[in-house]
């Protein structure tokens, strides 16, 4: 969609399904027009763009030669519209040049991505990550689906479940600017379009069925034009469960920095009133929960955070029960009605505009199909491992002497010959890695500093201290001596001698803390690496919960995550294991509401030989 002229492309793309083992040939090609700048329609911003497999485990093989195959490379990027060239390198000035940029081509880019044969299943995706532009271009409709099936596919998971695919991505629809229509102005992404978070009544629900219009609410806020949450494309689908037929909802929040808390609410029906349905989560960020935390994952709400996933167990038996397990049950003989909704959230202190203001929406109708014969139906317990958890490595140590001293030593078998033909490990000799002191832990400090009215500096601060990790609280003592750093002490991506930019031996787990130092909520995201929560601290009050919703009891779930809530104030505890042959390379971590990464909140991570 974003900078197309023309015929738009499908705002849902296929879903691209392949299997462990199997070699995923992707070929870009940049068709992107210039537009507009937010400074000046005389100087448009010239469209780079590339692609990054979020939360896929594979080599990032950065081609000497940019025209070369990559893999999970998001240093690269390719200029366009497309001249019919196949690929023709830039010149080092080019635009794209600059200490948080690579290689830059005109026309196509190659990538090559080999899924080991024990990679997790589950669901990722894909989507553009130049440093500047992923909001804008992401937000703009680019971005597309993957699943990892296992190796001898999934029979019994579509003999027995309706799959349905469901990807959230909201779109500003403006007037163009010029109203000629020749160009589309840079869309500025504010969070209170449709006004300031409200409890809503039922007649305002049916008032916002997939979209809401502008409130005058300030001169940030445009007065024109709508916003729309389509569901894979479709504004406000109907959704049928048929009689009996369980069905499971793998959702992405595809946005670029809306947050969505989803609750299912039953409108009609037998229901006297409306009230929420529990939605059982069977893997969060394409980890899969094991059996045990499946049959025990009824959430009235679920917050996902951008490039948060989720899989659902989604049974009309177990929705009108309001219970998760039963050994029978029957279902009325009427349908029952439904609706999908994102409740809103603010991510913030609004006294102190910080944070965003998400709307409320109805996202989609849900039918639940009734039984005019009123039979019984069998309740047995649904087995997570329907879904194949993965579990290709447990960073968590198990030895209770060991949890806070996490060995950095690299393993004596690298079993690099483990490599796909054609991606080399990466002996990078760019950096020397330093082990951490035994007993410490890396403490990554995500902050950002205030003006009068924007949140405007933000980067990533990475120190290291002794960890004391007690029952119900993280403590710091040897980084909050000083008190917090000052906004300009986080280094913003593409800075010098940035001390974020970390060097790692391979073979190492290490134990990270992540802090945000700010009044508003961060979604940690690290590329080319899964982690486990091993510990959460939040502040006081509501607003510390606020993006985590009901997942703070998901915390407990022994999961992998790609990418992780961090609420205002809070500091969350993560074992990352850096033991993969793929991940030998340079890559980055940064925050996933691409407005605050595009800002700066992003740095490297290097893994050396």
């Amino acid at each position: 969609l974003y900078g197309v002229n023309g015929t738009a492309p499908s705002v849902f793309p296929p879903v691209v399904v392949a299997k462990q083992g199997q070699t995923l040939k992707v070929r870009l090609i940049n068709d992107l027009q210039s537009v507009p700048s937010s400074a000046s329609q005389e100087h448009p911003e010239v469209p780079f763009t590339n692609l990054h497999s979020h939360g896929v485990l594979v080599p990032t093989a950065a081609a000497t030669d940019p025209c070369a195959t990559h893999g999970d490379n998001i240093f690269v990027a390719s200029n366009g519209p497309s001249t019919g060239e196949p690929c023709k390198p830039l010149p080092a000035d080019s635009q794209h040049s600059g200490p948080e940029h690579g290689p830059a081509v005109l026309g196509q880019l190659q990538y090559r991505y080999p899924l080991p044969h024990d990679h997790p299943t589950g669901l990722f995706w894909m989507h553009p990550h130049r440093h500047g532009s992923s909001q804008t271009q992401v937000g703009g409709g680019m971005s597309m689906l993957l699943y990892v099936d296992p190796s001898q596919g999934q029979t019994r998971v579509q003999r027995r479940f309706d799959v349905k695919w469901l990807m959230l991505k909201d779109v500003h629809l403006l007037p163009p600017d010029p109203p000629s229509g020749v160009a589309t102005r840079n869309i500025k992404y504010e969070s209170d379009f449709c006004g300031r978070l409200a409890a809503l009544s039922e007649e305002e629900w049916r008032l916002r069925r997939g979209t809401c219009n502008p409130k005058d609410t300030d001169d940030r806020t445009p007065s024109t034009g709508t916003w729309a949450f389509p569901v894979s494309g479709v504004v406000y689908p109907t959704i049928t469960l048929r009689s009996g037929k369980p069905q499971i909802w793998r959702i992405t929040n595809a946005s670029a920095d809306a947050s969505y808390r989803l609750q299912l609410v039953v409108t009609s029906g037998s229901a006297a009133s409306p009230r929420p349905l529990r939605m059982r989560v069977l893997a969060l960020d394409g980890g899969t929960l094991d059996q045990d935390a499946a049959q025990h994952s009824g959430f009235d709400e679920l917050v996902l955070m951008p490039s948060a996933r989720a899989e659902l167990l989604i049974d009309p038996c177990e929705l009108e029960a309001g219970t998760i397990v039963r050994s029978h049950c029957v279902l009325p003989k009427s349908d029952v009605i439904a609706e999908l909704r994102t409740l809103g959230l603010d991510t913030g202190d609004q006294e102190r505009d910080a944070g965003d203001h998400w709307p409320a929406i109805a996202l989609a109708r849900v039918v639940l199909k009734g039984d005019r014969t009123q039979r019984a139906r069998s309740m047995s317990p649904i087995r997570a491992r329907a879904l194949q958890p993965d579990r290709p490595y447990s960073p968590t140590p198990t030895d209770e002497s060991e949890q806070n001293t996490i060995s950095q030593s690299p393993r004596t078998e690298t079993r690099l010959h483990t490599m796909q033909p054609g991606h080399e490990a990466q002996s990078a000799t760019t950096c020397s890695p330093v082990p951490l002191p035994a007993g410490h832990v890396r403490v990554i400090r995500f902050g950002n500093g205030l003006s009068k009215t924007y949140w405007t500096h933000f980067g990533l601060l990475a120190t290291s201290s002794r960890l004391e990790l007690g029952e119900n609280s993280v403590k710091l003592p040897d980084i909050d001596k000083d008190g917090i750093p000052k906004a300009g002490d986080y280094p913003s991506f593409g800075a010098p001698d940035n001390p974020s930019n970390l060097c790692i031996r391979y073979g190492s787990v290490e134990r990270w803390v992540l802090v945000n130092d700010t009044d508003e909520c961060h979604n940690f995201h690290i590329h080319q690496a899964h982690f486990r929560v091993s510990g959460i601290a939040l502040v006081e009050g509501e607003k510390a919960n606020a993006c985590l919703g009901d997942r703070k009891a998901a915390k407990q779930f022994k999961t992998l995550h790609d990418n992780y809530p961090l609420p205002p104030g809070s500091r969350v505890v993560v074992d990352i294991p850096f033991t993969r042959p793929q991940q030998i390379g340079k890559f980055v971590y940064h925050c996933h509401i691409l407005g605050h990464e595009d800002k700066g909140m992003m740095a490297t991570v290097e893994v050396v030989l």
